[in-house]
């Protein structure tokens, strides 16, 4: 359905009352798109600022008569508008505990992931506790290998030395040093026992400081996953304060938002009072364009970023109104369609 089509069913409501105009534009609603309906909001806004303005002239110039006509025809307009200011409130009503709802999950998840963070640094500080123990238990191994090696080394020594002179005295064993040679050959089997047990001294702690070797690695490996867990757990921690912030600061956006949209809501409610009154007051619409052409600033929320507008209301509804219209990838008004045809 055109926009045209929209227009004239307003025009023709003119004699009907305020409900049975509405329930009529969202019947005639049911089968617009988001874009014509706020397309058609667009149009009523602008006719009804525009009409506001010629009334306060014609009163100005003493012809009463003209603005109570135009004021009369705007009060089904007037209301339609306030009705769609509050479906903008509501809506970001909702955004605004939505995104509440954001911050406080995000720092949930931060609040879990730091006591994560705990227990990893609680392990890399034991596991480096432990390596310090195994480092000292491998060095003592080391030691003890050096101490039997060097026992091994006399021992040999003396092993050697007591086999030559046993090899020495072993032709001679049918003269008197025969005792010498039994005396040397008791220290050749000594020695070798001794160089023996040396060896297996040596290579049992080279077996242990190989193994308090392994047990450092395995230590430095599960020191090393600490580590790369809490570097995960850090820049999973920055990319959700980052996400915070970010929700934080469309949060207060909204919020500004709300602020601007109650005021709208104000305004037209006094513009359906002003259709309705009895007798036209000149102050009554001065006070109506005064606030229409008021500075103002609105922080609007858009699927690109926040845009800053410091203009007067009625340029700051229409273009808050506008880029609702266009901005079809907006996450605050993606559900405003359906709520406002229900």
């Amino acid at each position: 359905m055109q926009l045209a089509h929209v227009t004239n069913a307003w025009e023709k409501t003119s004699l009907l009352t305020n409900s049975g105009y509405i329930s009529l534009f969202k019947a005639t609603n049911k089968h617009l798109s988001k874009s014509s309906l706020n397309m058609a909001l667009v149009s009523v806004s602008e006719k009804c600022f525009n009409t506001i303005e010629s009334a306060l002239k014609a009163v100005k110039t003493g012809d009463i008569r003209s603005s109570e006509i135009m004021l009369k025809s705007l009060g089904n307009d007037g209301l339609l508008v306030q009705q769609q200011a509050s479906v903008y409130c509501d809506r970001l009503r909702e955004a605004e505990n939505e995104h509440k709802q954001q911050v406080e999950a995000i720092t949930r998840q931060i609040n879990e992931l730091y006591q994560e963070q705990k227990q990893h640094e609680k392990r890399k500080k034991e596991l480096e506790a432990n390596k310090s123990v195994l480092r000292s238990k491998k060095n003592h191994y080391i030691q003890g290998k050096r101490e039997a090696l060097r026992k091994y080394q006399e021992v040999e020594w003396q092993k050697r030395e007591a086999e030559e002179k046993f090899e020495e005295l072993k032709t001679f064993w049918w003269v008197p040093i025969y005792g010498q040679y039994l005396v040397v050959r008791e220290l050749f089997e000594e020695n070798d026992k001794k160089a023996r047990h040396a060896s297996r001294e040596m290579h049992r702690h080279e077996r242990d400081a190989e193994e308090a070797e392994r047990d450092i690695e395995r230590t430095n490996s599960g020191i090393r996953q600490a580590e790369e867990d809490m570097r995960r757990i850090s820049e999973k921690v920055e990319q959700l304060e980052r996400q915070r912030q970010h929700c934080h600061n469309n949060l207060g956006d909204v919020k500004s938002m709300v602020v601007f949209i109650i005021q709208a809501v104000t305004f037209w409610k006094e513009v359906v009072e002003l259709t309705r009154a009895a007798t036209v007051k000149t102050e009554n619409i001065q006070k109506i364009v005064e606030l229409a052409q008021k500075k103002d600033s609105i922080k609007i929320l858009t699927s690109r970023g926040t845009q800053i507008k410091m203009k007067s209301f009625k340029e700051c509804w229409m273009d808050l109104i506008q880029t609702i219209n266009s901005d079809e990838n907006n996450v605050i008004f993606q559900r405003y369609a359906k709520a406002a045809i229900s």
